[in-house]
């Protein structure tokens, strides 16, 4: 089998953030941060490679665009409304504690915690 590329035109507008012990819900957001569509590439054995976006997040490098996959998450995706679910979700959350950057200027956030 060969590498192939998976192509996604949603629209992920991000709704939480976290930071320190909080998770908390997102009422603002600068338009530059909402994705706009995503691209999920696979290597010759159907496995996660990358998942490259097209907006600005903070666990995504800014040079490429590669979204940050925790290594558990890559290792056990397989190509499921699910799957591709919990990474959407992944992506309408700001994670705040393991950033390439704090684009707190970019956001506004309701002061109670979510959890």
């Amino acid at each position: 089998m060969e590498k192939r590329i998976l192509k996604f035109k949603r629209i992920i507008v991000p709704t939480r953030v976290i930071y320190k012990n909080s998770i908390r819900l997102i009422t603002r957001i600068n338009l530059d941060f909402v994705i706009n569509g995503y691209c999920i590439y696979l290597d010759e054995e159907s496995r996660l490679e990358k998942v490259v976006i097209n907006g600005k997040h903070p666990n995504s490098n800014p040079d490429t665009n590669e979204f940050c996959i925790p290594e558990p998450f890559k290792n056990m995706f397989r190509i499921t409304k699910s799957y591709r679910k919990r990474l959407e979700n992944m992506m309408a959350t700001f994670n705040m504690n393991d950033c390439y950057f704090s684009p707190w200027y970019a956001f506004s956030y309701n002061e109670d915690f979510l959890e």
